[in-house]
């Protein structure tokens, strides 16, 4: 038997490449964070497919994107050297390191 490819739920919102995909439990809620070519981190919410959050911390391509085992942290990386900790819950930036080239 072929397994079924077609999608349960289309999430929408970046308007370019997806790069970077985190599954996240927040009590009883599953949460997708995304990173983009679109310099965005978003937040979904996997039941309804709605976007809550999106962020434009960085000014170019989001690759990194890491949600700690807490669930407490967000951190994303881009192509403009930044990495962004943010807090999860009030989605402010806790700290952004800067990689020198």
């Amino acid at each position: 038997m072929e397994p079924s490819l077609s999608p349960i739920r289309s999430l929408r919102g970046h308007n370019k490449w997806v790069y970077r995909v985190v599954f996240s439990e927040n009590g009883n809620k599953l949460k997708v964070v995304s990173t983009s070519h679109d310099k965005t981190v978003r937040i979904w919410d996997v039941d309804t497919g709605e976007q809550e959050n999106s962020f434009e911390w960085h000014t170019s391509q989001t690759y990194g994107l890491v949600v700690s085992m807490d669930r407490r942290r967000i951190v994303s990386g881009a192509k403009d050297g930044k990495i962004i900790i943010c807090n999860a819950d009030t989605k402010e930036i806790i700290r952004c390191l800067r990689i020198k080239r």
